[in-house]
């Protein structure tokens, strides 16, 4: 016959984290989140990359807001899994070394679009007025979340990838403040 002390010491054990139990793959977690960026960038230079600006364009360009909100989620919601995770082993830094060395020319490539559309976000507003504010938030929005999210990753990195890391992000970050100078002006 179970004691009641029994049965609530099996259900408070039940109840406990498994830290150090049962890992999580906290590293494929990271690597999901970034080809989830991936791919919301791509989304969101196709989108981009169709707008017509003037009145005709007023469905993209919410189309265009709605892509970028959805990177942002992408980037956040990456940036706390880092945050939760672990340190990541030689491995598992590498992985994820990678995976952001992949995701710079979508990056680029993407950033270069916008610039390239800054004449269409001009007379984006209706065909009235200039979108070129809210491009410029929504970039400096985006620059700050990847920033956020550098920061946290880089922390769990091994101290090798860790070191090279920087590289990585200053080129991420000399395309975003290329694009912001494009809005800016």
């Amino acid at each position: 016959m179970y004691s009641v002390k029994n049965v609530f010491l099996f259900s408070l054990a039940l109840s406990l984290p498994t830290h150090g139990f049962c890992k999580r793959d906290e590293a494929s977690s990271v690597i999901s989140g970034i080809q989830k960026i991936s791919d919301a960038v791509i989304t969101l230079n196709k989108t981009v990359s169709s707008y017509p600006g003037g009145i005709e364009g007023t469905i993209t360009a919410l189309d265009i807001l709605g892509d970028s909100f959805s990177l942002e989620h992408a980037i956040t919601s990456t940036t706390s899994d880092a945050k939760q995770s672990a340190n990541f082993t030689d491995t598992e830094s590498q992985s994820i070394a990678q995976a952001f060395v992949n995701l710079v020319p979508t990056i680029q490539s993407s950033l270069t679009t916008i610039e390239g559309k800054k004449s269409e976000f001009q007379h984006g507003l209706l065909g009235l007025a200039s979108l070129d504010w809210v491009v410029e938030d929504l970039l400096k929005t985006l620059k700050s979340d990847s920033d956020a999210l550098s920061t946290a990753v880089i922390a769990k990195l091994t101290s090798t990838w860790a070191g090279v890391a920087p590289l990585v992000v200053s080129q991420i970050d000399a395309a975003f403040e290329t694009a912001i100078t494009t809005y800016s002006t």
